[in-house]
């Protein structure tokens, strides 16, 4: 095989290569945007089905007010469940936002940088107002149980009425420190997102790499 044969071959082999590359390039990211697009789909739907439930605990909530099946006999009394309906309906409208700016992105094989992008864009916006509402929520479950306390007191006196919700109470805050020592109120999908992207990067980065020995 003389000079101009390897050359040849050479080139016919060096573009082998950078096909070869190429095809396991955007196989990669179609599993990628597959992957992420299948992602979105799920927080979409879990965002949506959340929406309906909370929906739903508004309209329980409100009712509670307006038709008093427990019986309240002091306003003081309405209080937990009146905060529970307006931190119910700020975090309602808050996810009705978001979902509508998740709806908007559509994650495919030509713009899955671009829409991983502006999804953890949504997850970055500033929460600091609505994770003091959500505090201000779950507070309100944990001393719900005293707005029973003026029918407990005339039952049983001020004394053994306080040690007997203590108990409700009690059950209530260790059930939510359980939770969040479980991480179950952390959302994990945005890492995995931020994941998402870094591949892509290291995708890049790797290519061009190639390209530059090759």
């Amino acid at each position: 095989m003389n000079l101009d044969e390897m050359k040849i071959t050479w080139k016919a082999y060096d573009e082998k290569l950078k096909t070869t590359s190429l095809l396991q390039e955007r196989l990669i990211v179609s599993m990628i945007a597959d992957r992420s697009g299948s992602r979105v789909e799920t927080v979409k739907r879990k965002y949506f089905f959340g929406i309906l439930w909370m929906l739903l605990c508004l309209g329980v909530g409100i009712a509670i007010l307006l038709s008093n099946p427990f019986d309240y006999a002091h306003k003081i009394q309405y209080a937990p469940i009146a905060i529970f309906d307006i931190c119910l309906t700020i975090m309602t409208i808050k996810q009705i936002l978001t979902y509508r700016n998740l709806n908007s992105i559509m994650v495919t094989h030509n713009n899955i940088r671009e829409a991983l992008t502006q999804v953890v864009r949504i997850y970055e916006q500033p929460h600091r107002f609505l994770k003091y509402t959500i505090i201000l929520f779950l507070t309100q479950g944990v001393i719900f149980p005293l707005t029973f306390l003026p029918r407990v007191i005339d039952r049983m006196g001020l004394w053994p009425a306080l040690a007997e919700r203590m108990i409700p109470i009690a059950i209530s805050g260790l059930i939510l420190f359980g939770a969040h020592k479980l991480g179950l109120f952390k959302d994990k999908e945005e890492k995995k997102f931020r994941q998402d992207i870094e591949e892509l990067n290291e995708l890049k980065a790797l290519t061009k790499e190639l390209g530059r020995e090759s």
